[in-house]
């Protein structure tokens, strides 16, 4: 069996994602000091509501290595190969942080 991880740049609905067997890496959303798992911590209709509040503006942040360290180990007892698909390096250093976490399991991984 294959895995396929995704980021949550991906937009992907989570009843698409969790149907197509497709794990969703979480980015973190850092709104008033305070960081949030994408599409966990905080859904999209709670960033569309606060967006249209305009109290003040969000930023982002890439999953941390650990994040996908975690992901891939779980997923590798469990699948042959895992092919991990992300929003492009030149906007985002998830693309990087997943080819970190990846090393260890170089023969399983392809980013």
């Amino acid at each position: 069996m294959i895995k396929i991880v995704t980021d949550s740049t991906s937009d992907l609905p989570a009843d698409l994602a969790q149907s197509l067997g497709i794990e969703v890496q979480p980015i973190y959303i850092i709104w008033d000091g305070k960081s949030y798992q994408d599409g966990l911590d905080l859904t999209p209709d709670e960033v569309y509501r606060r967006l249209e509040s305009g109290a003040s503006m969000p930023t982002t942040s890439q999953p941390t290595p650990l994040d996908f360290e975690s992901l891939y180990g779980r997923l590798a007892e469990k699948c042959e190969a895992i092919v991990s698909i992300h929003i492009s390096s030149k906007l985002s250093g998830t693309c990087n942080a997943a080819l970190e976490a990846g090393r260890a399991l170089a023969d399983k991984i392809r980013v």
